[in-house]
Formats: structure tokens, sequence, C-alpha cells
């Protein structure tokens, strides 16, 4: 079952390709560990060219209404934008490089869907970064900031 050219990715092909023949449920109990270590090997620049090509190629193989079963076919573009954006939203808390790339993507995505949602992009790519970045915290600038773009989409603290 593991498609052996790929090294750091066996497990998310296999599972992506189980996916697809299979109902998968959630179960919300972590079933394993993963051991964090500075020689893990997703730490290396071929694992992390290897996922990110992984990822962005998967991602841009499966049609938006599949992972999203609220688009149907005949979604607005604005609708497959903010799924875009959600989708970049998710990989860009992530603090690994790799998946901020794989976010990037996403983002782009959402831009090229509907360009009117670039005010909206910005305002996500700023608060992934902010979410991110718990030293600013003590500058008391991510609070500030994280006030300022709420006030402008009329939402209190």
């Amino acid at each position: 079952m593991y498609d052996e050219s790929l090294r750091c990715t066996q497990d998310a092909d296999m599972l992506a390709r189980l996916a697809k023949r299979f109902p998968l449920i959630r179960v919300p109990e972590a079933l394993m560990q993963i051991r964090e270590h500075e020689h893990r090997g997703i730490r290396s620049k071929n694992c992390e060219r290897e996922a990110y090509k992984f990822f962005r190629d998967r991602l841009n193989e499966i049609p938006l209404e599949e992972l999203f079963s609220n688009i149907g076919r005949d979604a607005t573009k604005l609708e497959r934008a903010k799924a875009y954006l959600w989708l970049a939203d998710s990989f860009a808390i992530n603090p690994l490089r790799l998946y901020r790339k794989i976010a990037k993507t996403q983002y782009l995505n959402a831009l090229t869907e509907y360009p009117a949602v670039l005010p909206s992009l910005i305002r996500h790519y700023i608060t992934s970064f902010l979410r991110r970045s718990p030293q600013l915290y003590k500058l008391g600038l991510r609070t500030a900031l994280t006030r300022k773009f709420n006030s402008a989409r009329g939402i209190t603290d």
C-alpha cells in the first residue's frame, strides 16, 4: 500500500488513498504520539519539499465541493474564495514553514478565484501571523492589532 518513492509522506499518501475508497470518521482522542526532536525527518529540506509538493498537489487535485460539503457546483466565486481562505487559515496557524507555504498557495487560490477578496485576504494573512507570534504579546502589539482589525469588522471583545 505504501508508495515507497515517497520518503516522508507515505502515511499521508496512504491515508488520502484510503479516504477516497472508504468513509472516515473523526475520533476526538489522540491515538498516537509523534516524538518531536531536532533531527526528525520533516525538518530536513528534502522532506519539506516533498511534503509541500504532496499537499499542494493533493489540494489541487481535490475539488472544493469534495472538501466542503456545503459548497455545490453552483457555488459563487465568493463562496469558493472563502473556502480557500479557510483552508489557508488552517495551514497558516502551524508554526512549520512548510504549512505557511501551503497557506500562501491557498491564499493565492482565493485571490485568483475572486480578486475582490483582497482586503479580507490581507486581514486573514495578518491575523494568522499574529496567532503564531506569541512574542508579540510582550509588546502588547498583537492585542492592539487584533482589536483594531476586529473593530474594523464590527466585532467587539
